[in-house]
Parts: structure tokens; sequence; C-alpha cells
């Protein structure tokens, strides 16, 4: 016993001395040779960094620089304190550029704003522009993303950096301060090591001025004048102006660039023609003045006639005439949403859009239908709308007779019997096309997929309505733990069908 006890503390002091060589093995040969530890004694700062030289590949020497973490709280289950742990210190990016004005001059002087998310007021790092090159430079943590803008307030008189929502006065705090957040900032990711370049382009502004004029020559009030930019650095924005009672618009604080001028109208300017986009370069600093403008002075009309699906007149149906997306190569004056012109069909059925411009368009004869509101004196189908291409070759163009079908809604209703409150738990009724069941030829309407009837458990009613002409429908009713009592009915016009469910009587349980 006294002899194994021997040899068992022998293999465990080899075992040991093996360890060592082990972990302290590679030191000979000054492969890796670390710095100055920090102080076991806890006197030297509780950070300390030391610099580790290892050989990336034959002949090439990286070094990295290595923190060395505080120690003192790391012990081991003995109670004896564990050496400081390495973690590597990431090596900082730079960034760097020049703000240039319009023209591609770099300013002299400026500032660099850095923040760290793409709107608020985080601010990490601000960096002035310096030196012969007017050039700013910041290092910043690698291996983040960050948010830089010029500071408006560092160029002051020399121009004013883009704005984040179109190129348009920035908006100021109650207290007269700049908003930061009204200006665009650029998104620049930083990594280890690298340079990475951001400029900035500021301009000085412009304006836009012009007159608008009706068909007669006589100025033209209370008309909005919308600009659009066209431009790689302007493009999306926009910014409004209404004309005065000289007919006259402004529109101020415009970065340089391509735009479109354009007119819209207010809801009661029925008949209101614009007149053709402008198209215009503003440069720097520039007021642009636009001189007189007038509306079109329409020449052409659409004229047809509206029946019902009896081949009678269809009198009182609203048309409307809208711009179309047909002809792209177009510059219309109209969005595609604007009304041109709108009327009514008269007692016999017939309509004329009158003063209508040179263009493509589109003529609704049901505008505004809306195919969920099915009522005894609603329209049941509307048309698709009829393209038109007016020329001042054709400048009045016929379409023909339409069919629009009048509403002739089918009742489906009844009464709910309860034999005790609160038996409808699980309850459901759905109406739908019968199996196999398709549309009449000649009727344009999509199929009737399975959709809940309204029930009211208050009155104890339920209540449909279905559009016809229509084939075999199915009228559903389902209760949870029972079969579905199902009930197929053949629609008429204006007609009704009238069934009182008991519940749960009128329901049998499964087999």
């Amino acid at each position: 016993m006294k002899k194994t006890t021997i040899l068992n503390m022998v293999y465990a002091v080899l075992f040991c001395v093996l360890l060592v060589f082990l972990l302290d093995g590679g030191r000979e040969d000054g492969a890796i040779q670390a710095g100055p530890q920090p102080d076991p004694g806890g006197t030297s700062s509780a950070r300390g960094a030391f610099r580790v030289p290892r050989l990336e590949s034959p002949g090439r020497e990286v070094v990295e620089t290595l923190v060395a973490e505080d120690g003192n709280d790391r012990v081991d289950r003995s109670g004896k304190r564990k050496p400081p742990r390495l973690k590597r210190q990431r090596e900082p990016g730079v960034l760097h550029g020049h703000i240039v004005d319009g023209n591609g001059n770099r300013l002299p002087r400026g500032r660099v704003l850095v923040f760290r998310k793409a709107h608020g007021l985080d601010l990490v790092a601000q960096a002035d522009i310096e030196g012969a090159e007017r050039e700013y430079r910041c290092c910043l943590p690698a291996g983040k993303v960050y948010y830089a803008a010029v500071d408006p307030l560092s160029i002051e008189g020399l121009g004013v950096p883009p704005l984040s929502r179109g190129f348009t006065r920035a908006k100021r705090g109650s207290d007269g301060s700049i908003l930061l957040n009204e200006y665009s900032r650029a998104r620049v990711v930083i990594r280890e090591g690298k340079t990475v370049r951001q400029d900035f382009s500021i301009a000085m502004q412009g304006d836009v001025v012009g007159r608008l004029l009706d068909e007669h020559g006589e100025p033209l009030p209370g008309v909005v004048a919308r600009i659009r930019g066209l431009g790689a650095k302007n493009g999306g924005s926009m910014q409004d102006g209404t004309t005065d009672k000289d007919g006259v618009f402004r529109l101020h604080h415009l970065f340089p660039g391509s735009y479109r001028l354009g007119f819209w109208r207010p809801v009661d300017f029925d008949g209101f023609q614009p007149p053709l986009p402008t198209d215009f370069v503003l440069r720097e600093g520039e007021e642009r003045d636009l001189g007189d403008i007038q509306v079109l002075q329409g020449t052409c009309a659409v004229r047809g006639i509206v029946v019902d699906q009896d081949g009678r007149p269809f009198p009182g149906l609203p048309i409307a005439c809208f711009p179309s997306s047909s002809g792209e190569d177009q510059k219309s004056p109209f969005d595609l949403g604007d009304v041109i012109r709108r009327t009514r069909t008269g007692a016999d059925g017939a309509f004329e859009l009158n003063n209508l411009p040179a263009i493509f368009c589109q003529v609704s004869l049901t505008p505004g239908y809306e195919p969920r509101g099915v009522g005894t004196n609603q329209v049941a189908f509307w048309e698709p709308s009829v393209e038109v291409h007016l020329t001042s070759k054709q400048p009045v163009v016929d379409i023909g007779v339409h069919v629009v079908q009048q509403s002739r809604p089918f009742r489906l209703e009844g009464r709910l019997l309860e034999k005790f409150p609160g038996s409808h738990q699980g309850f459901r009724a759905t109406v739908s096309q019968g199996e196999g069941q398709s549309l009449p030829e000649g009727v344009r309407r999509s199929t009737l997929r399975r959709k809940p009837v309204d029930v009211d458990w208050e009155t104890g009613t339920y209540r449909c309505l279905v559009e016809t002409p229509r084939p075999e429908i199915e009228l559903r009713f389902e209760l949870e733990g029972y079969e579905d009592r199902v009930f197929l009915i053949q629609p008429e016009p204006r007609g009704v069908w009238t069934q009182d469910i008991a519940i749960p009587q009128d329901f049998t349980t499964p087999q």
C-alpha cells in the first residue's frame, strides 16, 4: 500500500512538470514575447496596454495592440488571483473629405458633425475644415455605422446643406434654434484601419417667380403652382405656392438643378385647364423669372350614350374624364388622379364632355363607385374606363353606346329563434355561389365567394343582399357540434327569400 502511494506521487510530479513544459515551452524560441505586465499589487492603473508582435506570413511582422483587463476580481477555486485576460483593441478608422459649393470649389471653412443614428442628436464627433487642402478629418472607433452632416451654422453666408425632406427652408425650434434633424445625413461605415472619404455639397438657394393667365389673358388667382425636382441632387423635392390676385406665384429657397413646374386646381375650379408643364434649370443663387404662363384652351370633346341591362337609357349617371398613362412619351399637364371634366347623363342617357385638351384620357362612366355598397338604387357594375386619344385632327370622339347594369339585388332575410339565451355560440351564416355554377354570359362581375351574412342578435335577425343576375347560390348556416343547414336558392331581381332558423332545433347532430 505504501509503495503504491509513492508511485502515485511520482506520477503526479511528472504530470505537473509535463504540463508546465507544454504551457511555457514556446517562449524559449522568442516567437511570442510579452511586454510589461500589469502591477499584480494593484498599484498600477486598472487597465494596462502592451504590444505583442505576431507573424502573419513569412517575412512580415504585424503588430497588434492588446489590452490587459484588470484581474483583481478573477480568482480560481482556491482563492488565488488569475492572470489578466488579453483583449485585442481595434485600430480606429479615419473619416475625411471636403465641403464643396455648387461649382465644385472647396470651402475655406466649415464643420462636419458625426452622429451615431440617422435621426437624433447623439453627437459623437465633429471636425473642422483645416489646412491648405481645406479638409476635415476625424478618427472614429471601427466596426460601427455613423451618420455625418454639415453644420449649417459653420457655413453661414457660403450656402446651405441639403435637407432630408426636399430642398426647402429648414424649420427652427421655438427658441429660433436650427433643428439639425431637418438636414440630410450621409451614412458612413468605418472599418478597422481604413480611411473613408465623404464629401459634402452645399449651394446658394434660388427663387422662382411667374404669372398665370387664363385663356383670355386675365390673371388667374387661387391656383396652386407646384414644383418638382428632376435632377440627381434635388430629385423628389417638391414645393407649392399659390397665385395671388395678380396671378403671380413665388417659390423660394430652391437648390440649383432641374425642375418641372405644374399647376393644380382646387376642387371648386371645375373646368380649369392647366398649362403644359414647364421644365427649366435653376442655377446657384438665381432668381428665375418664368414670365407669363397661359392655361390651355380646350378644343376637344367626347360624347356617348349609356343604357342599362334592358337597353333603356340610364339617366343621372356621373361621367368623368381623367388623364391616361397610355401616352407615356407625352408631357401631360395633369396628374393621373386629376379630374379634367365632369358631367351626368341626360334623360336619354346621352352625355358630352366639352373643352377638353388634346391629350390621352380615360372616360369613366361610373366614377367613385364602391362595389361593396350594393343597394336598390346603385350601379351594379361599372364599365371599365374607355381610352380616348384626343387630337387637333380629331377634336370630337364618339365612344358609342355602353351598358351599365343597374342594381337589382336579391334579398335574403329571416329570424333567428334561440331555444335559450346563449345557444347561438359557434353559430355562423355564409352565402356563396353554388358549386359548379358560373355567371350568365355577358355579365361581367366578380364571382360570389363565401362571404358572411349580417347577423343582429339584439333583434334576432339575419339579412344579406346578393346582386343579380346571378346563378344559383348557397346559403349555409353552421352551428358548432351540429351538421350544417344548407339552402340552394335561385336569386331573382329585386326578389326576397325568407326563412326562420330555430337554434338548435333546426340542426341535426352528426351521425
